[in-house]
């Protein structure tokens, strides 16, 4: 029997603000959101080393530079793990974006309504969103899993992916459709930052 689970966003983010050096520990993170590539293999070593130790009993910890090369190499095997999974949804994405092809080749130039142009952005974007929604919902398990275990290959297990699903499914489903709201907005925010 599998018990359902629920996410909070509450606890998430006051396990956030829980550490001493809080705001030095979100600058530099978001620094390390700036570098390519290794950055965000380093935020993913650095939650991984962070929950590890909550789940262990001992205290949070704030991000040190110290530990960038640890961080670094926690990070490398789900990183590793994400992008290879990843690339069999290349071939999903482009069908996703069939609808708006062919509806393209169907009209022409010179269309006598923009009506079905529309019908055909809406149902490509909304393939696109489930495609987007499946792969994370695949990927989140396996990331864990690869972090946790510090492997690539322990990462692709079968019966933990499912597992996660039933356990968190409807719930990390409106996490991440929260965190897609907000993530609009602050990226609005960040961008209004600029002038």
């Amino acid at each position: 029997m599998v018990l359902a689970m629920t996410i909070s966003l509450k606890n998430a983010v006051g396990d956030f603000f829980e550490t001493e050096e809080k705001w030095m520990t979100l600058l530099l993170l978001s620094l390390c959101q700036l570098i390519p590539i290794v950055g965000p293999m380093v935020l993913i070593g650095y939650f991984t080393r962070r929950f590890a130790l909550k789940r262990s009993g001992a205290e949070a910890p704030d991000f040190k530079f110290d530990d960038f090369a640890e961080y670094l190499q926690i990070g490398l095997w789900p990183t590793l793990a994400y992008l290879v999974l990843s690339l069999f949804f290349i071939p999903l994405m482009i069908l996703a974006e069939i609808p708006m092809f062919v509806t393209i080749i169907k009209i022409g130039p010179e269309p006598e309504s923009l009506a079905p142009m529309f019908i055909a952005m809406a149902v490509t974007y909304g393939l696109i969103i489930l495609a987007s929604l499946l792969l994370l919902f695949i990927a989140s398990p396996v990331v864990l899993r690869s972090s946790l275990m510090k492997s690539f290959k322990d990462g692709f297990s079968k019966r933990f992916v499912f597992s996660f699903i039933k356990k968190v499914g409807l719930s990390f489903l409106l996490w991440t459709v929260l965190l897609w709201v907000l993530a609009i907005f602050a990226s609005m925010l960040g961008m209004c930052a600029f002038f």
